[in-house]
C-alpha cells in the first residue's frame, strides 16, 4: 500500500504543478487558502485529501508560469496515469473514499484567462487578423444591438486560439478561439445572439462600446499589438443617426457604410459618400495659349437648372408636436423630386421613437407618387390625407422615420431597403415650440429655404444630414392633389 500511496502522491503533485493555475474539482481536494476555486499566481496551498486528511498534505509554489506546450505534454502523462488508476477503482477508494476518477484530471478548458492590457506601447502589424466593421451606435431596433466583425486577411486558416479583442475601458474582454478560414468574417455580438436575427454570432460577449471616448485593441497571442481603432473623441466612421456602421477599406482606412445597418457577415459596402454639391460659377477654364476664351452659350440653350440632387422619393415635411393634445394632427408628407411615377404601394411608413420602440404602416395597392408631386399620410383622421395611420403616433421628442420599399420591419432586413430616413431630436432643433413642422430645404444648385421665394421649388435637398431640414412655423401639409412643384 505504501508505493500505492507514494505513486498516487506522485500524480497529485504533477497535477497540481501543471494545473496550479486551474479550478480544481472541490469533491476531490480541499485548498486551505483557495477562494472561489481558483488559485493566483504565487501563491502557496496545501492540498489535502477530503475524505482522509491525514494523507496527503504538500504545499504547491504557482509562482512560475507553465507553458501552453508544457500543459499539453503533461496533460497525456497524466491522462495515462489515470488510465492505469481507474482499472483499479477498488484501490483509489480504499485511499480517497468514493470518489469518480474523471475528477482526478482537471479540464483543460478551466484555465484561467490572462487578458491583456489595453495601454501597451507599439505600432499595430495590421497582420493576418484585422477589426473589419463596428456597429458602435447598435441598430435601429435597439442601441444595445452593438456588434464587432473581425477579418482573416492572412490568404490562409487562421487559429484564433490565444488571440484577445480589448477595449478602452478594459469591460470588453474577449477571448476568440476557433479557427477562420481565408477571407472569413468572425462576428461578435453583444450580450446575445438577437442583435442580428440573420446572421450568426461566432462568439458572445458582454460590455458597451462608449460613442465617444473610445478604443479597441487586438491582439495576437502572446499580447501583441496587431490592430486598433480610437474613438478620440469620435468613431473614425459610421453614425447613430442612420444607423451606418463603421467599416474597413481595402486599404484600411475606416468609412461610413452605405447600407443601414452595416454587413454583418458579407463584404462591406462600397461605402457613403455626401453628395458634391458644385455651386453655380460662372467662371471659364483658363484656355491654352493663342486660343480665345470661349463665350457662355445662350442661356435658351442651357437646360433648366436641377430642383434635386437625388433620384428617388424624398420625406419632405413632418409635423410632429402640436400645441396640446397631438391626436389627429400629426403627419408625414413625401415628395417625388423624380420625372417619374413611383409606385409605392409595397412599400410602408416605420417610425422609431427615442425609446425604442418601432411601429409601422404599410402603403396599400394603388399607391403611387406623380413626378413632382406629394403624398401625404395622416396619422388619425383627416380628410386631406392619401393615406391615413390610425394607429399612428410620432415621438415629441425624438425619433426617426423611415421611407421603406418593401413591408419588413427595418431591423429584420436583409438588404438595403431604406428610401430615405428622418432623424429629429428637439434638443438640437434651435428655436422649437410645439406647432412647427420641419421641412426640406428645396435645391436650386445647392440646398436652401423652401419658404419665402422659393415656396413652390419643391422639396429636393438631401446630403444625408440635419441641415437638409428648418422650422416652419406654419406647417403646409400637401397631398397628391396639390399642384406639382416647382412651379
Amino acid at each position: 500500500m505504501y508505493g500505492l500511496n507514494n505513486w498516487f502522491i506522485v500524480l497529485i503533485g504533477v497535477v497540481i504543478a501543471v494545473f496550479g493555475a486551474y479550478v480544481v474539482p472541490t469533491d476531490f481536494l480541499g485548498l486551505s487558502n483557495l477562494e472561489g476555486g481558483v488559485l493566483g499566481e504565487g501563491e502557496l496551498a496545501a492540498v489535502i485529501d477530503i475524505a482522509n486528511p491525514d494523507i496527503l498534505e504538500e504545499e504547491v509554489d504557482l509562482s512560475s508560469v507553465i507553458s501552453d506546450e508544457i500543459v499539453k505534454e503533461e496533460i497525456e502523462s497524466v491522462v495515462e496515469i489515470k488510465e492505469e488508476l481507474a482499472e483499479s477503482p477498488v484501490l483509489l477508494e480504499t485511499i480517497l473514499g468514493p470518489v469518480k476518477v474523471e475528477t482526478v484530471v482537471p479540464s483543460v478548458t478551466e484555465l484561467i484567462i490572462s487578458f491583456c492590457l489595453f495601454n501597451v506601447a507599439g505600432t499595430p502589424s495590421h497582420k493576418d487578423l484585422i477589426i473589419n466593421e463596428i456597429a458602435w451606435m447598435g441598430s435601429v431596433n435597439s442601441a444595445n444591438d452593438e456588434w464587432i466583425e473581425l477579418k482573416n486577411i492572412s490568404g490562409q486558416e487562421l487559429d484564433l486560439s490565444g488571440w484577445q479583442l480589448v477595449d478602452l475601458g478594459e469591460q470588453i474582454k474577449i477571448q476568440l478561439d476557433g479557427k477562420l478560414p481565408a477571407g472569413g468574417l468572425y462576428l461578435l455580438e453583444r450580450t446575445d445572439d438577437n442583435s442580428l436575427p440573420l446572421a450568426v454570432a461566432d462568439k458572445i460577449y458582454t460590455g458597451a462600446l462608449g460613442n465617444v471616448g473610445e478604443g479597441l485593441r487586438l491582439f495576437a497571442p502572446q499580447c501583441v499589438l496587431v490592430d486598433e481603432v480610437m474613438a478620440a473623441p469620435d468613431w473614425p466612421g459610421g453614425d447613430s443617426l442612420y444607423k451606418r456602421t463603421a467599416e474597413r477599406t481595402a486599404a484600411l482606412l475606416w468609412q461610413f457604410s452605405s447600407e443601414t445597418g452595416g454587413t454583418p457577415k458579407l463584404e462591406n459596402s462600397a461605402g457613403f459618400v455626401l453628395p458634391v454639391v458644385e455651386e453655380n460659377n460662372s467662371s471659364y477654364p483658363t484656355p491654352p495659349d493663342n486660343q480665345e476664351q470661349p463665350l457662355p452659350e445662350n442661356n435658351q440653350n442651357n437646360p433648366a437648372p436641377a430642383t434635386s440632387n437625388v433620384t428617388h422619393i424624398l420625406i419632405s415635411e413632418v409635423l410632429f408636436d402640436v400645441e396640446g393634445s397631438d391626436t389627429g394632427k400629426e403627419f408625414i408628407e413625401i415628395y417625388n423630386p423624380t420625372n417619374q411615377a413611383a409606385d409605392i404601394s409595397s412599400w410602408s411608413i416605420q417610425h422609431l421613437s427615442g425609446s425604442g420602440s418601432l411601429t409601422k404602416k404599410n402603403f396599400e395597392a394603388g399607391d403611387n407618387i406623380a413626378p413632382k408631386s406629394f403624398f401625404l399620410i395622416w396619422l388619425g383622421s383627416n380628410s386631406q390625407a392619401d393615406m391615413t395611420w390610425s394607429s399612428g403616433s410620432l415621438n415629441n421628442t425624438s425619433a426617426t422615420i423611415y421611407l421603406v420599399d418593401n413591408q419588413d420591419l427595418v431591423s429584420t432586413t436583409t438588404t438595403l431597403v431604406v428610401v430615405d430616413t428622418v432623424n429629429y431630436d428637439i434638443a438640437a432643433l434651435s428655436g422649437f415650440v410645439a406647432g412647427q413642422s420641419l421641412e426640406r430645404e428645396t435645391y436650386s444648385g445647392s440646398c436652401v429655404s423652401a419658404q419665402g421665394s422659393s415656396e413652390y421649388l419643391g422639396n429636393g435637398c438631401d446630403t444625408d444630414s440635419a441641415s437638409d431640414f428648418e422650422l416652419r412655423a406654419i406647417p403646409n401639409p400637401q397631398n397628391a392633389q396639390s399642384l406639382p412643384e416647382p412651379r
